[in-house]
Formats: structure tokens, sequence, C-alpha cells
């Protein structure tokens, strides 16, 4: 768990990008390059990857398949290697990258490579420990005064979101109830709370409800509205997020263990949280 502060323009875009696993022939090289010259051409744009940069599958784990394996980028090394050339036309709009459950496992056998090349490599004039987030990281977003703007709460997580609902407005409706109850118990000044690991994407905006007053002569309706600089804010009107991947389901002539385990589709992309004179406006889900 890392607590880390973050300076930005009071209006700014933050992308959320996860679970891009380099280093199988399932990853959505195309959509992903597409994404980082969005992120590249935004002059507002900064973005957080929320872990599994790399595939990190060796040959002794149970869901390694030479036939899925990206042959340019088949070792844990070589992976992050791609991950730094990647990302370097953007490295300066890194403001954290997690350590996803493909990382750890990495990390628990042969060392944080992820720390060790891929944040020392990108970090540029900056400490690698100030775009290194662990699993999970706080970040409080402040002004160039240093006022807080509002916190994020980012986490690589490690449980499914999933349905059995027949009906398709009940089964995204049960998802978002799901990704509010992971995450609106773990910080509660957080105005964000995002996952990566599920592969959905998702975004569950806040709720205001009505509610009524007086003035001592006249009845008035009134919403509940969130102060994002608080030290506790109502989990209903908070913003959860579960930030997509760049997994695909299926590729031509070769079957992953996604396709093995039998899971179903999920639409592949990246959120972006859009802040306008430090008010957070929206949260913008992004199909690829």
């Amino acid at each position: 768990m890392k607590l880390l502060e973050k300076i930005l323009p009071r209006t700014h875009n933050i992308y959320l990008i996860g679970d891009t696993h380099e280093g199988t022939m399932l990853k959505h090289r195309k959509g992903l390059a597409k994404t980082i010259e969005r992120i590249a051409n935004d002059p507002i744009g900064y973005f957080a990857h929320t872990g599994d940069a790399v595939e990190g599958i060796t040959v002794d784990d149970k869901r390694y398949c030479q036939q899925t394996a990206d042959p340019k980028s088949n070792t844990p090394v070589r992976q992050y290697k791609a991950v730094v050339e990647e990302l370097t036309p953007i490295k300066d709009k890194l403001l954290v990258i997690l350590e996803g459950n493909h990382d750890w496992k990495i990390s628990c056998k042969y060392g944080s490579i992820l720390r060790e090349i891929l944040c020392a490599q990108l970090a540029g004039n900056k400490d690698p420990e100030e775009i290194y987030g662990t699993y999970s990281c706080k970040l409080a977003i402040k002004d160039k005064k240093g006022n807080l703007l509002y916190k994020i709460f980012l986490t690589h997580g490690a449980k499914s979101l999933s349905s059995t609902a027949d009906d398709p407005v009940r089964r995204e409706a049960n998802m978002h109830l799901s990704l509010k109850r992971q995450l609106s118990r773990k910080h509660g000044d957080c105005a964000i709370s995002a996952t990566g690991h599920n592969h959905k994407l998702l975004v569950k905006p806040p709720i205001s409800e009505l509610y009524l007053t007086d003035d001592g002569k006249n009845v008035k309706q009134a919403y509940t509205t969130p102060d994002y600089t608080a030290p506790y804010i109502h989990p209903d009107l908070r913003w959860y997020v579960s930030t997509g991947c760049f997994y695909r389901l299926y590729e031509e002539g070769v079957s992953g263990y996604a396709e093995r385990a039998g899971y179903d589709p999920n639409e592949l992309g990246y959120a972006i949280i859009r802040v306008v004179d430090g008010q957070i406006q929206n949260i913008e889900r992004v199909v690829i």
C-alpha cells in the first residue's frame, strides 16, 4: 500500500488503464497503441496503470501455453523491457503503476522486476518510488497551490465481477452493486475507487437522493451532494470503476486460458476521469 500525492492542473484527464498483459498473443496491441497515442496527444492527459502490465506466466505455471506465448516477449524480463519501450512516449504522464497478481507471482520468485526495471526506467528524473504503487495505493490529487481536489483509491483487485441474471439491465446493475460492495469499505475519504483484475469495464457513478427541508415558511427540495475533500464521503456519493483490459478472449488459430475456462467475452477498453476546474465532471468508459 502506498500513499502518494500528485500535483496536477485543476483541469485534467486521468486515463485508467490496466491488464495489458504483455507477452501473450492475446494482447490487443492495436487497441493499446491507439490508447497510448491518445494519451500522448492529450495536453491535459495523465494515466495510471492498475497492474498486470505483463503476462508473467512461466513454464512451471499451470496456465502456461507455448501456443499463446509471444515468441518476441517470452520471458518476464523481456516482457517488462517491452512495456518500457511501449510506455516511454508517455512516461512523463505516468502517475502510478500497480503490481498486479501476474506481476506479483513473478516478484515472489524473482524479485520485483516491475519495480527494478519498469519503474526505474520510466521514472526519468523522478524517484521510481513515486510511480511504484505496490498492489494498491491512494492518490491525493492536489493543485499547484497545494489544495486538495480529491483522492483516488486504486487497487489491482482479486475478485471477479459476474451475474447470472438473464436480463442485461439487471445483470449490469448486479455487477455495479458487486463492484461497489468490493470497494466501498476500503477508504472512506476517496471520491473514486477503482480496481483492475476482473477484465470488466464498468463505471458506477454517484447517486444523489432527494430530500426535503424548509426555511420556516416553505418546504423545499434538495439533493445530497458530496464534498470530495471531506474526511468521509458517503458510499452512495462516490465513483466506482472497473478499469477494463486489453486481453482478448479469442485469437485465430490458438486458444488461451480464458477461452479454455469458458469465460464470456468482455468489452476491451479503459476509463477516463474528466476534471474541470478541480471538479470531477464524469468518468467515461472507452471501448476499443
